[in-house]
């Protein structure tokens, strides 16, 4: 699916239960916050070797956001120097790297993301996993079984869960896991 937002081209919006796209765009770098070590849905963290192929794409101009499912932001509340609003990333993180570390002269100045909202951060939490439950090119980072054992672990610690043989089958569906 190919959606038309503004002046560009949305190859696929992101998607999952309990959460709203709210607009496609690129967002002025000084506005964006990384992820935190608490934030990460990976257990070895982020590839350097990722992020320098993502750091390739962007220096020889391959890097085309709208032709991928953007990084997901949430807004987190408004700098009060500028009165701009600012915004904390939830996926994206190899991509976000690449772009923070690009050299000045480089010219980076935004980053194309998908500025959303989630009903709770059980759904945030799914929409992590599974939007590393990917196979395709572009220098794609897929999710290991340890990264989705890390999401139900969190989810179980957030919300208190009683393990039964129900409640785990609800979360590997909700990761998207088969048996």
């Amino acid at each position: 699916m190919i959606i038309q937002q503004g002046e560009r081209i949305v190859a696929k919006p992101p998607k999952t239960d309990g959460m709203r796209v709210l607009e496609i765009r690129d967002i002025d770098w000084e506005q964006l916050r990384g992820m935190h070590a608490s934030n990460v849905a990976r257990k070895d963290g982020p590839d350097q070797l990722k992020i320098n192929g993502h750091m390739r794409n962007i220096e020889s101009g391959d890097y085309i956001g709208e032709h991928h499912v953007p990084p997901v932001v949430v807004k987190v509340g408004t700098c009060p120097k500028t009165g701009k609003d600012i915004y904390k990333l939830i996926d994206g993180e190899h991509r976000y790297n690449a772009h923070r570390d690009m050299p000045k002269e480089a010219g980076v100045t935004h980053m194309w993301v998908a500025v959303c909202v989630f009903d709770d951060e059980e759904a945030m939490l799914n929409y992590k996993s599974n939007a590393n439950q990917h196979k395709k090119t572009y220098v794609a980072n897929e999710r290991t079984e340890d990264d989705v054992c890390i999401i139900i672990k969190r989810i179980i610690e957030l919300k208190g869960y009683e393990l039964s043989n129900t409640q785990l089958n609800t979360l590997l569906k909700n990761q998207n896991v088969e048996k």
